[in-house]
């Protein structure tokens, strides 16, 4: 997995991916998002420089999509496989990539963790947290797990 900054050439595969029913279920808002809400979004994280926003490939094909925002003092992840490269192993190693990333970081710009909000019944994304050494932080809280990545 190699991950790539996102450009705005890449909106309309993030909007199928965001926008998959799957994909949906475990999202933070289960909303369907209009493409015009969308490349506005876009543009904005794009622009954002508390925001990273990574393409992962595997041989050339997209097959992920990595975001951290920084929220005042706290990094907060984001992150979906492609519904077509599913079941293969890729959540683990997006976010593997990512922590490649953030280790080629100065230490002065290196967040001091990554916070991962996720629902408690997304079993393979919790199962792929963890197995990239993301830690569980206390009891699931409102139908989400948190856990910690810490550099």
């Amino acid at each position: 997995m190699v991950l790539r900054r996102a450009t705005i050439d890449d909106a309309a595969r993030l909007f199928a991916w965001r926008n998959n029913v799957v994909t949906r279920q475990y999202a933070r808002s289960s909303e369907p998002v209009d493409f015009a809400k969308h490349m506005n979004w876009l543009a904005g994280k794009l622009a954002d420089t508390a925001s990273a926003l990574w393409v992962g490939e595997v041989r050339g094909v997209p097959v992920a999509q990595v975001r951290v925002d920084i929220d005042g003092g706290t990094a907060l992840l984001d992150y979906a496989v492609a519904p077509s490269a599913r079941r293969q192993g890729l959540g683990t190693a997006v976010l593997r990539a990512l922590q490649r990333e953030v280790m080629l970081c100065p230490a002065d710009s290196r967040p001091a963790g990554i916070l991962a909000q996720v629902k408690t019944d997304n079993i393979a994304s919790l199962r792929a947290l963890r197995s990239s050494g993301w830690v569980a932080e206390g009891e699931p809280v409102g139908g989400f797990v948190n856990l910690w990545w810490m550099p």
